[in-house]
This record gives structure tokens, C-alpha cells and sequence, in this order.
């Protein structure tokens, strides 16, 4: 599987993909870090080179409010990466909502 906080589970036999939803992000933190994307990236990456783990993705889409699309990101656009993702993630790892 390609993310830790994704699972398949089935459902009247039919798969569904279920996926955390993250609650509200604090809005400011004087140890947040802005970028500016300098080449299109992906939200994967990007997690990865500065949390050193590609799952907080979503930590970084739910801080730039970019909800559902692509994971793709383009040259130019500012981000915002808060600080202590694992603990966004781990005080709201109850929220679970299905894809469908």
C-alpha cells in the first residue's frame, strides 16, 4: 500500500478507500516554514524531503487548504508546512471518513 494512513476495507462487498480527514490546523505557529515551489513538485515529496515522511502529505494539503485533485503542486505557488505534523496526525487520527 502506498500510505501508511490509507486502508482497503470492504463494505457489502465493495472495496472502499478510507483515508484520515484532518480537523482545523492551528493557523499560526512561529515554527511553521514557508516555501516557494521552485520546480512542480508533488505534496508526497515534498513531505518527504522536509518530514522525512511521504505519508504527512495531507498534513501540507489540509494547511494550504487544497482539498481533493492532485498531489501535484506548481512552480510558484507559496506553502505553507506547519510544525510537529506527527502530532496534527496523531490528535486527530479518529477522524476516518470513507472515500465513498
Amino acid at each position: 500500500m502506498r500510505y501508511n494512513t490509507n486502508r482497503i476495507v470492504n463494505k457489502k462487498g465493495k472495496r472502499y478507500l478510507q483515508s484520515y480527514v484532518l480537523g482545523d490546523i492551528p493557523k499560526s505557529n512561529p515554527e511553521d516554514i514557508f516555501i516557494e515551489v521552485t520546480t512542480t513538485d508533488r505534496l508526497d515529496n515534498l513531505a518527504d524531503k522536509f518530514y522525512g515522511d511521504p505519508n504527512l502529505w495531507v498534513v501540507i494539503a489540509q494547511a494550504n487548504a487544497l482539498g481533493k485533485g492532485t498531489l501535484y503542486i506548481k512552480k510558484g505557488a507559496i506553502l505553507r508546512l506547519p510544525a510537529n505534523p506527527n502530532l496534527i496526525i496523531s490528535n486527530n487520527k479518529n477522524n476516518i471518513s470513507s472515500g465513498y
